[in-house]
C-alpha cells in the first residue's frame, strides 16, 4: 500500500485554494479602506464623465433623424408620412 502525499488528495487543492482567495479578498479589502477617499474621488469624476457620454449620446440621437413632414391637405397639420393616411381616415373622413 502507498502512502499518499498531502498533495495528491483533492480536498487539500480546494482549501488550499480557499484560502488563498479568502487572503486576497482580505488584503484587497485593507487596501481598499485605506483609499476610501481617492475612491470616492474617482467615483465622482468616472460618473460625472459617463452621464456626459450619455447626454451626448441621446443628443446625437435625437438631432440625428427627424422624418420628414408633410401637411395635410385638408387642415394643414404638418404630419410625418407614415401618419398622414391614418390622420386623414381618422379625421377627414370623406
Amino acid at each position: 500500500m502507498t502512502r499518499l502525499n498531502k498533495t495528491d488528495d483533492p480536498e487539500y487543492f480546494k482549501n488550499y485554494y480557499k484560502q488563498r482567495r479568502q487572503e486576497k479578498l482580505e488584503k484587497q479589502k485593507m487596501y481598499n479602506e485605506n483609499r476610501k477617499d481617492e475612491i470616492r474621488e474617482y467615483q465622482k469624476k468616472y460618473n460625472i464623465k459617463n452621464r456626459q457620454k450619455k447626454r451626448d449620446y441621446y443628443l446625437s440621437k435625437k438631432t440625428e433623424y427627424r422624418p420628414e413632414k408633410v401637411s395635410c391637405p385638408h387642415c394643414d397639420k404638418l404630419l410625418t408620412k407614415s401618419y398622414l393616411l391614418k390622420h386623414i381616415l381618422r379625421r377627414h373622413p370623406q
